[in-house]
């Protein structure tokens, strides 16, 4: 059967998911998934042992230690220094048209500077003595499970909270590490870290997809849907704030010519998060320079402002240097007219089980993504709306506080503010 072949660029993403006039490519009968997925992963937890003050967040853990350890930050500048009033900044940036934009040399200079960097690490971690890294193996499909977690979260009773913390999670699992061995232990596969950018190439340039009836190479940008795009863009974006940033704090300090000033720099693969305490408050015009500074960071991509008041579902909430933080929920309009439930719906064919489950995941959710029991608190309560909204029955959720209470002291504040409801 003959095909039309031709060469095409990536196009740019429009607005909605019909109107996305471009090629999805689908990994899933791609013959190097799994090892692509295997190098992918590999190269992201490379990139973050190499550059060790890297800004990427994977996690809703992460984001709550980072806002935690700025958060102390602030309050211990504030007792030691008798700092006045100080003034919160938000900012929220998207890498525009990230993915498929980059342009190839731009990632061989990212990945080269990588690889130089960790070929003169001899100190403590002394990553330029290995050759391989081991990977855990993922969970299969079909129900089978390749690795196991070495502790059951299950097994665990707590009685005690943490500062900073409402919960503190004990799900021990298989992590990455580094080796000499190209023989991986069981559970893991080994990936050799040259391997890794010669891999990133090889995706780079067999990037055909299917369009209509015609084959077309990819000639720029990462490839839509690979496993590898994860770590094109994270070694990218790595690599450009480790060259700029220094100097663009710089700037953003002598345009603000503040007595004080602290930055927490977030990003989520392409979406960038900024939180600025000065002593003094922040004109529209230093917003606006400000946006233009970290702009330069980034070249040649633009940066594309976006709403500051959540980020990766987080609910940031700023006040005189303050950090404090919850799930991002909705107003019941918004729950009832946006179409897009948070959660499955009761009368959905999953069964008793599986409901349980779904209550007490949200209910962790707004524990371990809460500051404080207070706003915890008031998470939970609209997280209980929706899914009243969804046909669960109120006493299910009340049912699975009592059951997490006997792990969890601070579910007995919960128990006593929604039993009296």
């Amino acid at each position: 059967m003959a095909h039309q072949w031709g060469t095409a660029s990536i196009f740019h993403k429009k607005s909605g998911i019909l109107t996305k006039d471009r090629p999805l490519v689908s990994y899933f009968f791609h013959l190097g998934k799994e090892i692509f997925s295997a190098f992918g992963r590999a190269g992201v937890w490379f990139i973050q042992q190499v550059v060790r003050d890297h800004i990427c967040v994977f996690s809703a853990q992460k984001v709550t230690e980072n806002y935690n350890s700025f958060s102390s930050q602030i309050q211990f500048d504030q007792n030691d220094r008798s700092t006045n009033e100080l003034h919160t900044n938000a900012f929220k940036f998207d890498i525009d048209n990230f993915f498929p934009s980059i342009p190839k040399v731009l990632l061989r200079q990212s990945w080269q500077w990588i690889l130089a960097k960790a070929g003169n690490d001899y100190g403590k971690q002394g990553i330029a003595r290995y050759s391989y890294i081991h990977i855990p193996l993922q969970y299969k499909g079909g129900g089978k499970i390749e690795n196991e977690f070495f502790m059951k979260f299950e097994e665990f009773c707590q009685k005690r909270t943490y500062k900073g913390k409402l919960r503190r999670i004990y799900k021990e699992k298989p992590k990455p590490f580094f080796s000499n061995r190209r023989t991986p232990e069981k559970g893991f596969i080994s990936v050799k870290i040259s391997d890794i950018v010669t891999a990133t190439f090889l995706d780079l340039d067999n990037a055909v997809v299917l369009f209509g009836s015609t084959y077309l190479l990819q000639l720029d940008g990462s490839p839509q849907g690979s496993p590898m795009s994860m770590s094109n863009a994270t070694a990218v974006a790595v690599y450009l704030e480790a060259r700029h940033w220094q100097t663009v704090f710089g700037r953003i300090n002598e345009i603000l010519n503040t007595e004080y000033i602290r930055v927490l720099r977030q990003r989520w693969v392409d979406d960038l998060f900024l939180i600025i305490v000065t002593n003094r408050s922040l004109s529209p015009h230093d917003r606006t320079q400000i946006h233009r500074i970290i702009e330069t960071i980034y070249h040649p991509f633009k940066l594309k402002i976006e709403d500051e008041s959540v980020f990766v579902g987080f609910r940031p909430i700023l006040s005189n240097g303050q950090i404090k933080f919850t799930i991002d929920t909705r107003s019941v309009p918004e729950m009832l007219t946006s179409g897009r439930p948070c959660f499955v719906s009761a009368q959905s064919n999953i069964n008793a089980r599986q409901i349980e489950g779904t209550i007490t995941g949200a209910i962790l959710r707004c524990l371990d993504c809460s500051s404080d029991s207070e706003i915890c608190t008031l998470a939970l309560r609209s997280t209980l709306t929706e899914l009243c909204l969804l046909k669960f029955a109120p006493k299910l959720f009340i049912r699975c506080l009592y059951k997490l209470e006997k792990r969890y002291e601070i579910m007995r504040e919960f128990i006593s503010a929604f039993t009296s409801l």
